[in-house]
C-alpha cells in the first residue's frame, strides 16, 4: 500500500491526498498527521526517508499501523530544494522488505514527484503572470484610447474584475 500526503503550511500537517491499497491493507485511517507523529511526520520533521523494516519494533510505529498488520514502512519526503511538499509511505504486512535498493528507488520517485509537482506549479504561475500582464496591457490601452474619463473608469473596473473578483469597485478621487 502507498499513500501521498501534502504538507499544510499553516500548522505544518500532513493532510490525506491519495492511497494505493492493493491486497488486504486497508486506506491510511488518519487523514490528518502531525508534525512528528508516526513514521510519516518523522520523515516531515527530519526531512530524509525513514525506514522502519521492523515495524512494530520501531518507535515511531503507531497503534493503528501496528493493529492493521504493518509488517515493514519507508516514508519518503517530496521536496522541491529543501521545501518538503509532502511524504510519500510505502507499507508492506512483511518485515523487511525494504532493501537499500528499493529505498533508492523510491526515494528517486519521490525527487522526480518533487521536481514534477515544482514545475507545475511554476507553469500555473507562469500562466496567471501572463494573464495577469494581458489585463494590465489592457487598462493601459484604455486609458490611453479616449479621453472619456467614465468610459475609462467603467473599462477599468471591468478589466480589474478579470484580476479580482469583486462584487462592487469605487474609484474615488480628493478634489
Amino acid at each position: 500500500a502507498a499513500a501521498l500526503r501534502a504538507v499544510d503550511e499553516k500548522d505544518m500537517s500532513l493532510r490525506f491526498v491519495v492511497a494505493v491499497t492493493p491486497g488486504t491493507l486497508e486506506p491510511p485511517p488518519s487523514p490528518i498527521i502531525r508534525c512528528g507523529e508516526g513514521l510519516a511526520g518523522a520523515a516531515l520533521t527530519e526531512g530524509q526517508p525513514i525506514v522502519a523494516n521492523e515495524y512494530g519494533a520501531h518507535p515511531f510505529a503507531t497503534r493503528q499501523g501496528k493493529t492493521r498488520g504493518v509488517g515493514s514502512m519507508v516514508a519518503l519526503p517530496v521536496k522541491t530544494g529543501t521545501q518538503i511538499l509532502g511524504i510519500i509511505s510505502v507499507v508492506s504486512k512483511e518485515a523487511n522488505h525494504f532493501t537499500p535498493e528499493r529505498v533508492r528507488m523510491l526515494s528517486a520517485i519521490a525527487d522526480g514527484l518533487g521536481m514534477l509537482l515544482e514545475n507545475s506549479r511554476l507553469s500555473q504561475d507562469l500562466r496567471a503572470s501572463a494573464q495577469e500582464m494581458a489585463v494590465v496591457d489592457e487598462v493601459a490601452r484604455i486609458i490611453t484610447s479616449t479621453l472619456d474619463i467614465d468610459q475609462v473608469y467603467e473599462k477599468f473596473a471591468l478589466e480589474m474584475k478579470k484580476l479580482v473578483d469583486f462584487d462592487r469597485a469605487a474609484i474615488n478621487f480628493v478634489d
